[in-house]
């Protein structure tokens, strides 16, 4: 169908400036857009043979239709092979000499100590976060990982009595607020232990220490905090997920599925 502009397909939304390119078009473009019954039905019919210059234009749509789709093709089958599943990756190529839980045990629990201050001085959650900015700094590998295109996602590493060799898993949120409520009572456990136990005559006897023990109590038992431990818990996973996040293109040449 000509227009202001030039020619337009009466089958699909193609338009073409120069008539050549249409008459080639629309030559296809008929026959294509029937259904599989019309089809069969034209070439079955007694209908005259298309003129050499028909088919001319019929073999230039096919091999341009044909061209197009091999290069859609190619393209995704370029994009099959880049993707590639973090935690197989994880598998072949990571292989850490500790477990995410021995790494919190002998790397995370061990430094509270070095925290508590932090703690006295500003809340738990504070106390928190710089606890794991230490261990994080001070770690030549860690047995947890986080990538960009994954927001908040964890993969940590473990071992099992069915696999004795070592997994890498995803953790999900409810599991490792497991493991940070752990570390908070683990809090308790070293105030009682470095501050409470070697003052406590001075705590019974001394109004100032006393006010101190309450204050500090409270802090490390999160109750000076205006949030509850379900967010507290939120945000030092979010603060540890930016601590060690990866670009995932610094990392592999691969896309992750």
């Amino acid at each position: 169908m000509k227009t202001e502009y030039g020619y337009k397909c009466d089958f699909c939304p193609k338009e073409y400036k120069e008539k050549f390119n249409y008459d080639r078009h629309v030559v296809c473009c008929e026959f294509l857009c029937k259904t599989r019954r019309e089809q069969i039905n034209d070439i079955e019919s007694n209908e005259p043979i298309p003129t050499q210059r028909d088919m001319y234009r019929l073999i230039q749509e096919l091999a341009i239709r044909n061209n197009k789709l091999e290069n859609e093709l190619a393209k995704l089958k370029q994009l099959q092979k880049r993707k590639i599943n973090i935690i197989d990756w994880l598998q072949k190529t990571q292989h850490p000499t500790v477990t995410f839980i021995d790494w919190i045990n002998s790397q995370v629990i061990v430094k509270i100590k070095d925290v508590l201050e932090t703690v006295y001085s500003n809340d738990l959650l504070t106390g928190f976060n710089r606890l794991f900015d230490i261990v994080l700094e001070n770690s030549a590998e860690l047995p947890i990982r986080a990538y960009e295109n994954k927001a908040g996602t964890f993969y940590v590493y473990k071992k099992t009595d069915s696999e004795p060799e070592g997994v890498w898993k995803q953790i999900s949120n409810s599991s490792f607020d497991i493991i940070l409520s752990q570390i908070s009572r683990q809090f308790v456990v070293e105030f009682k232990r470095i501050w409470f136990d070697p003052k406590q005559e001075l705590i019974e006897s001394d109004e100032k220490y006393k006010d101190l023990y309450i204050d500090y109590y409270q802090k490390v038992l999160g109750g000076n905090e205006r949030i509850t431990e379900e967010v507290r818990f939120q945000r030092v996973r979010q603060a540890i997920y930016n601590n060690i996040k990866q670009n995932i293109k610094t990392v592999i040449e691969y896309d992750f599925v």
